[in-house]
């Protein structure tokens, strides 16, 4: 027997002398003896469980035309989108477009945001029309499921650093119709 095995059993099994059993998927409070509570449990992620989440966070939403979710928050619009069920992406675009003589200014923006924070992730895509859109976008892979606090959390903090991108190039490139009223 490995020494102090029999410590370290002793630690994990709890006063009771046996450990509890979990269900899988689900998760107990570290010697509660107390059912989990439905924030604990983790689930399979659905379309329907990011509405909940969203409804329950008191956030106001839409799905578009192809069932997506999505809303409006400072006037940036983000997507809540469950690729194959294995990847939760949260996307948001900035309200303003730049165009093509603007690209290179926005690029190093992007990649300056990327250099200096873990997420979210920013990047711009280019239009057919040659407007240039900056995305903000967070990934959470979601194979295993998410608990209901596991899911707001993530709704709430990909929303929070999407805004924060967004006021970020606000203060970058000032509004040339906002500015010329101060």
């Amino acid at each position: 027997m490995v020494r102090g095995w029999s410590r370290f059993r002793r630690a994990i099994q709890g006063a009771r002398g046996a450990p509890e059993h979990v269900p899988p998927g689900q998760h107990a409070p570290a010697g509660s003896g107390e059912p989990p509570s439905r924030n604990a449990i983790v689930r399979p992620m659905t379309t329907e469980r990011i509405a909940q989440a969203l409804t329950r966070l008191d956030y106001r939403y839409l799905r578009d035309e192809q069932g997506e979710l999505c809303g409006l928050w400072g006037y940036r619009l983000f997507t809540f989108t469950l690729v194959h069920e294995r990847l939760l992406l949260v996307r948001g675009r900035w309200a303003r477009q730049g165009g093509i003589p603007r690209r290179t200014d926005l690029l190093e923006f992007a990649n300056r945001w990327n250099a200096t924070n873990v997420r979210p992730k920013c990047y711009l895509r280019v239009g057919d029309d040659g407007r240039v859109h900056v995305l903000a976008e967070t990934a959470l892979p979601v194979t295993a499921g998410l608990s209901d606090a596991q899911l707001d959390n993530h709704l709430s903090l990909s929303l929070s650093s999407g805004s924060l991108v967004f006021d970020s190039l606000d203060e970058h490139f000032p509004d040339p119709i906002l500015a010329d009223e101060a």
